[in-house]
């Protein structure tokens, strides 16, 4: 699996599908420009990863997870139709948006709601280009949200599991139940100052209100950072 940050390549290997075991070997390299394959091709070598099938993980800024009202269509015309719920709530043109949904299995409100994912079509080009340069296998492009489901699940299949990540100027909550995500929420915070902590603290506490009272779910199990 495979994650371009702004000034790194992060790596994570496992002989086995992921949710069977976990990475055997964690690597990363400096990496000046994203999305450069010379530091790519650098740690194959190293690591003597050669042809192995990969996941890349899309960065934190490179997409936007919507939560929508989950439109009354057939399940092969979701993506398409969430595609045009979210053309006020990006900031390019629609037709430079790739976009993919899953299901929240929660009611809000009454109504189904989908987590809809935007990305830039140019940004997926440039992990196709990857692959291709370095003979490496793409079969899936995912979110940091779901990677961190799929591992989560496979060591805490039957709780229900409260995940915080993040970078300098947000952190992310993440909610696993009953194998899937159940809310996700991000809190702008400033985290190298620390000046606001408190404040970061009662967002997420509110968040964790907000899921227990309106999503009518048990508090998590356990708190990971």
């Amino acid at each position: 699996c495979l994650q371009y940050t702004d000034d790194a390549l992060l790596a994570a290997y496992s002989p086995t599908p992921v949710l069977l075991s976990k990475p055997q070997v964690v690597a990363s390299a400096r990496s000046r420009e994203k999305f450069s394959v010379k530091p790519l091709r650098r740690l194959l070598a190293q690591e003597k990863w050669q042809d192995c099938r990969t996941c890349f993980t899309l960065d934190l800024d490179d997409y936007r997870v919507l939560l929508q009202d989950k439109p009354n269509i057939a399940p092969e015309e979701l993506a398409q139709a969430c595609k045009w719920l979210t053309k006020d709530l990006i900031d390019f043109p629609l037709e430079q948006a790739a976009v993919d949904v899953f299901l929240s299995p929660t009611q809000l409100a009454g109504k189904n709601k989908v987590y809809v994912i935007v990305t830039k079509l140019e940004i997926l080009e440039k992990i196709k280009k990857i692959c291709e340069d370095t003979s490496l296998e793409l079969f899936a492009v995912d979110i940091p949200e779901l990677a961190l489901r799929n591992l989560i699940v496979s060591q805490y299949p039957s709780q229900d599991i409260a995940v915080l990540y993040g970078r300098d100027n947000f952190i992310s909550m993440v909610v696993i139940s009953d194998l899937n995500i159940q809310f996700i929420r991000k809190v702008n915070a400033n985290l190298k100052e620390g000046s606001n902590l408190d404040s970061i603290a009662l967002e997420l506490q509110r968040s964790l209100d907000y899921y227990q009272s309106q999503m009518r779910r048990p508090p998590p199990h356990k708190l990971l950072i």
